[in-house]
């Protein structure tokens, strides 16, 4: 019989808390099974499985189905996006804690297990545990690499400026307490991209604490084709990229707080423009306007040194024009290559 210290705060025993894992799955046939196999496999004794399939068209659901009543498979007859999806998984969660992990995403054995603890030792509203990238090479064959992301701290504001600036943690890293997770609102569904990247900062922006755990590990798997992190042309991603911000804004300045995460903010805005300036100069101005308001001219962002250079000698619209016309005779990288044979579709 459990002790009192090793029962939750309703009398049901630590170790029996149920979690609930939420996968949206669109069109993930050669992954989900997977993942969903990586699901079953938790150390922790108490998971429920709720993958709700957004009316694939490739077979995802014959694989989901084939689990049988070891997953709560849900399949809706049309597609409403990922964030619809999650949510609606989310309403069927009965658990003490989530997580959203995607239907081509893995965890370790250990990875729920060690989510459970460090919430119960550290009193947190999320944990995170240590992730890599899933990266496939030239034979197909899929390997584990660092993420080569800044991953930020436990805290509370510095998390927050920190996830501004660029780090980051993908959904299949986190687990919710589900009370905090409720108190986000859930999901946006008017988004296109960083929709979990909102519901993060929605969170810190409420005052909830991360906490790390000191095992598990997630895997998030990375596609070389364009997707909602790296698809920089597309234009309804890049808006609600903006949306985002300035969502945070708002709130920053209702709660009194933006003046100590200015910089911080700045630096986004001002990133983002470096994106999209080789598919919507109009756009990206726009972004560069936010910037410079916030954190000035000097404060701009760059992959490299001499980036980072001619951007305070030449101005961020001008350093890009530059790197461009590099690009579009082969003198970059691959993804700037890509991006310069995306022409405008608004005039200069």
């Amino acid at each position: 019989m459990p002790t009192a210290a090793e029962r939750g705060g309703d009398g049901t025993p630590i170790a029996t808390e149920l979690v609930s894992v939420v996968t949206p799955c669109r069109d993930a046939a050669p992954w989900v099974a997977e993942t969903i196999r990586s699901v079953l496999a938790q150390r922790h004794p108490a998971v429920e499985h709720i993958v709700v399939d957004d009316a694939s068209r490739d077979g995802s659901w014959e694989a989901i189905a084939a689990f049988g009543d070891r997953v709560r498979a849900v399949r809706l007859d049309r597609n409403v996006g990922g964030g619809a999806a999650r949510n609606h998984g989310a309403s069927l969660a009965r658990g003490t804690y989530v997580m959203f992990l995607d239907a081509d995403d893995v965890l370790a054995p250990d990875a729920l297990a060690s989510l459970v603890a460090a919430l119960r030792a550290g009193g947190g509203d999320l944990a995170a545990c240590r992730w890599s990238r899933l990266r496939a090479d030239r034979r197909g064959r899929w390997s584990a690499v660092s993420p080569h992301v800044p991953q930020p701290r436990a805290g509370g504001a510095n998390l927050l400026r920190a996830w501004l600036e660029g780090a980051w943690i993908p959904p299949c890293a986190l687990l919710w307490r589900r009370a905090s997770y409720d108190r986000t609102g859930g999901w946006d569904e008017r988004l296109a991209a960083n929709q979990d990247g909102d519901l993060v900062l929605r969170a810190l922006l409420l005052g909830q604490r991360l906490v790390v755990a000191e095992g598990g590990h997630a895997f998030y798997r990375a596609h070389d084709g364009p997707s909602v992190g790296t698809d920089h042309a597309d234009v309804r991603k890049l808006a609600s990229r903006l949306a985002v911000l300035e969502k945070v804004e708002g709130l920053l300045a209702a709660s009194g707080g933006l003046d100590e995460s200015r910089r911080s903010l700045g630096v986004a805005y001002q990133r983002l423009a470096l994106f999209a300036f080789p598919t919507d100069r109009a756009f990206a101005r726009r972004c560069l306007e936010h910037g410079e308001r916030l954190a000035g001219r000097r404060a701009v962002v760059s992959r490299t040194r001499a980036g980072r250079l001619a951007c305070r000698v030449l101005g961020l619209e001008r350093k890009e024009r530059l790197a461009a016309w590099f690009a579009a005779r082969g003198l970059a990288t691959r993804v700037r290559r890509r991006a310069s044979r995306t022409p405008s579709p608004l005039p200069e």
